[in-house]
């Protein structure tokens, strides 16, 4: 289990929000080819996901990868990218998704 600021949640339910999340960060590659008007909003709701992330779960409050994670996604919400930048950095994000995963959580297949 891993403490939060209510109460301790089980790995199982993190690790279930990690696929989700995964999951959340890929959908920017098809919105940015398919609905560029929507994705600025969609990424900002992910950004909010994560901060209020950050502050619930006190491990990954100061991970460096977690940290690379926001800067990414802000910079998406900052800046038009072409489609391969997306590509390339939403695959990257993932990466750091399942780094954190892994670090903090026992992965299960």
């Amino acid at each position: 289990m891993i403490t939060v600021n209510y109460e301790n949640f089980p790995d199982e339910m993190l690790m279930n929000w990690f696929k989700y999340l995964t999951g959340r960060v890929f959908k920017i590659l098809p919105l940015s080819e398919n609905s560029p008007d929507t994705l600025r909003n969609y990424m900002e709701s992910l950004m909010v996901e994560l901060t209020g992330s950050k502050a619930l779960l006190k491990k990954i409050r100061y991970d460096g990868n977690f940290m690379s994670l926001l800067s990414t996604l802000q910079y998406f919400i900052d800046n038009e990218c072409k489609h391969d930048v997306y590509k390339r950095e939403v695959f990257k994000c993932i990466d750091l998704i399942q780094k954190i995963q892994t670090q903090y959580f026992k992965k299960e297949d």
